[in-house]
């Protein structure tokens, strides 16, 4: 079956959000070092190093876990998997509270085109339309 260009672009969409994801990861990563760097041992805010780099450390992981759904998923799309169409619409989901207004306006296109004939036949869910 030929790959509709709805499934192609919310592929696509998502690849990118990992991408984006992978590269916050790694500002995320130096944010410790930094800290460090302009806090020395030898002034009050040397205590606010542990501190920020736990927080840091959270916001990577999570940032990374947000990723790595947005890449499977939109390997998923890409190979027309059945699985990945409830992982896009729990993402979009996800994307309708991230950053409003404009992943509140993807989120629920995707969720649109998600419920649509087209995209649950290539997924293979519901009877193809002619």
């Amino acid at each position: 079956m030929r790959r509709p260009d709805g499934i192609a672009l919310l592929s696509i969409y998502h690849f990118l959000v990992a991408g984006l994801s992978l590269l916050g990861c790694c500002v995320l990563a130096m944010v410790p070092f930094i800290v460090a760097v302009a806090v020395s041992p030898y002034r009050p805010g040397h205590i606010a190093l542990p501190i920020v780099a736990l927080v840091a450390l959270l916001g990577l992981l999570l940032l990374l876990l947000y990723g790595a759904a947005h890449a499977a998923v939109g390997w998923g799309l890409w190979r027309l998997q059945p699985w990945s169409r409830l992982g896009a619409i729990v993402l979009a989901i996800v994307d309708l509270f991230a950053v409003p207004p404009i992943s509140t306006a993807i989120g629920a296109l995707a969720l649109w085109y998600l419920f649509q004939p087209e995209a649950r036949a290539a997924l293979g869910e519901g009877v193809p339309t002619s």
